[in-house]
């Protein structure tokens, strides 16, 4: 194995999700595939996908993805992908198959996807959220439903003789092995990736698997997650006996999985840093003198940013601002964007029950880069009250256009705000309701902090955040060539 050896992406989220707005993970995904295969020099890079077993993408599957993460030549972004290229891609965006045939059920699918879009547009806006809310948590239920079927399938198979299971007969790799190479998963591969298959590529070809690590929430705080606990537990259990390397995007996640490997029992496999960057959203309509800066304008308020799910921790806000509502204390309205999560019904029954609310708070599920962008800097300042998190990106984007955040005491969240910014317990009620009075009320406080991030927040560009993973890279194939050549006869 050598370094022309091919760099082999997982594409199959991108794929899946290839008609979604990249958001998180599938956002950081598309960033890191399209700086391998369009910036960095480090050897031939490929795109292959998980099909019952790896397999080559066909001429189109190439092509699509090539415009789905090809930097776009006016601001260097990862483009989107046309609308127009792919008609049925929209019908089903979890099948992997492009070739796939507009079968009735397809079709059904995409009437029914479209006539809840089209009655969703045409509800008021303060109902808007509950119905999104009643859809995600039937969508929920259905889901883990079926999640919690294979897994008692997978489990009772787990029992069985191995001679009825191996690798041999039910994992079917076409792509060439032979070759040597590195393999590149980035996206959510504990929904889809056969572990065994994986440590058989290692084994049999020496194949060197490389593996991102978001956080181990679902592992560590299993309550705040709806029910990953099992799968992210095996999947990083598992990676312990076949993946080269690791890359964090904090060092809190790092300490978390070195701390996993100890408590296991379990080999640790090289580990490294990659603190994620400040996002710098495109600004598609900057020309547009016509264009909507924001629906707030000339309003002053409090900017919230994340899903919208338990462990973000909403309902603290929501009780804050009924707080400052029944005491007439003069903060600014709060506006919460994000999409629904789940666990969240306690949050919805507060905000439809508590009439405080009505002009204190708003939730939009519907901000696109570009409104959000606006709204960043709009914003008087903003708040995240996360209980956990791997990183803390609301946080980075909030000083990276120079507002105070305040956070959760967080050893993730410290990373993200640099140690800067006012932070708090998450269950802090009275400290979390002083720190946003005097953050609103007294303005030279606030302009104080907006001079220390000015001063000293170091921000770290995507460019920086690509060619690190870049350098990690290239020096674990260049360690992995180095050895073989010692060894060789």
């Amino acid at each position: 194995m050598n370094n022309q050896a091919p760099i082999m992406i997982d594409a199959t989220t991108m794929y899946k999700w290839r008609d979604l707005d990249p958001v998180g993970i599938i956002r950081l995904e598309r960033l890191l595939a399209s700086h391998l295969r369009f910036g960095a020099d480090i050897g031939p890079v490929e795109y292959v996908l998980w099909d019952g077993g790896y397999r080559p993408v066909t001429q189109a599957e190439h092509d699509r993805l090539d415009l789905l993460l090809e930097p776009s030549p006016a601001n260097g972004e990862v483009g989107d992908l046309p609308e127009d290229l792919d008609p049925t891609s929209a019908d089903d965006p979890v099948t992997p198959l492009v070739t796939a045939p507009l079968t009735r059920r397809r079709r059904v699918k995409s009437s029914v996807r479209t006539t809840g879009l089209k009655a969703l547009a045409k509800m008021p806006d303060h109902l808007r959220p509950f119905a999104e809310q009643a859809a995600w948590s039937s969508a929920t239920f259905a889901f883990e439903s079926a999640r919690h079927a294979r897994r008692v399938r997978a489990d009772r198979k787990i029992g069985k003789s191995t001679k009825k299971i191996t690798g041999e007969q039910h994992i079917r790799h076409t792509v060439d092995f032979t070759r040597g190479g590195d393999l590149m998963a980035f996206g959510l591969g504990w929904e889809y990736l056969d572990h065994e298959a994986l440590y058989k590529l290692k084994r049999d070809f020496g194949i060197r698997i490389h593996m991102p690590a978001f956080d181990l929430i679902p592992v560590t705080m299993p309550q705040m997650n709806a029910g990953q606990s099992h799968l992210v537990h095996r999947f990083y259990a598992e990676m312990a006996h076949y993946a080269d390397s690791i890359t964090s995007i904090s060092h809190a996640t790092t300490d978390a999985i070195r701390s996993f490997y100890a408590r296991e029992d379990l080999p640790t496999p090289y580990l490294a840093t990659n603190q994620l960057p400040g996002f710098d959203p495109p600004n598609r309509h900057a020309e547009d003198k016509n264009r909507r800066r924001h629906r707030l304008q000339g309003e002053p308020f409090v900017l919230t940013v994340s899903t919208i799910e338990v462990r973000k921790n909403h309902l603290l806000l929501a009780k804050l601002w009924t707080d400052f509502a029944q005491r007439g204390v003069a903060v600014p309205r709060l506006v919460i964007v994000g999409k629904m999560g789940w666990d969240i019904n306690e949050l919805f029954q507060w905000v439809a029950h508590a009439p405080e609310l009505d002009k204190y708070v708003t939730m939009f599920g519907d901000v696109e880069d570009d409104e959000l962008v606006e709204m960043y800097r709009a914003c008087e300042f903003t708040v995240f009250p996360s209980r956990v998190e791997g990183w803390g990106l609301p946080i980075t984007e909030s000083l990276t256009y120079g507002k105070a955040c305040i956070h959760a005491n967080d050893p993730a969240q410290f990373e993200a705000s640099q140690h800067l910014m006012p932070s708090l317990h998450p269950d802090d009620f009275l400290g979390w309701r002083d720190e946003i009075e005097r953050m609103a009320l007294d303005i030279d406080y606030r302009q104080g902090l907006e001079t220390v991030i000015k001063e000293q927040f170091e921000r770290r560009t995507p460019a920086e955040y690509c060619a690190s993973f870049a350098t990690i890279l290239a020096d674990r194939r260049h360690i992995a060539t180095s050895t073989e050549t010692e060894v060789a006869p």
